[in-house]
């Protein structure tokens, strides 16, 4: 069971539910992005919403977890993301 504002994905791990479907779902200068509305470029994380992180000038999804085992060596599940 995930907690309140996150549901359930395919992989069976928590993730926040999801604020766009697509194209014409997000204010001016902002593109649908994994489920989120996010900036369509981007210089740091600070930038990105829902806790997604800035790679290569774009807003990435973070990876989401239940527990340290989904999350890669050296990184720990904290609040249902790999950290």
């Amino acid at each position: 069971m995930c907690p309140m504002g996150y549901q359930c994905r395919p992989s069976g791990v928590c993730a926040p539910a999801p604020n766009c479907a697509g194209v014409g779902n997000c204010a001016s200068g902002e593109t649908c992005t994994s489920g989120f509305c996010q900036p369509a470029s981007c210089t740091t994380a600070a930038t990105c919403h829902s806790g997604f992180l800035c790679s290569g000038g774009q807003c990435v999804a973070p990876q989401y977890c239940n527990g340290n085992n989904q999350c890669a060596p050296m990184h720990t599940c904290v609040t249902h993301v790999c950290q």
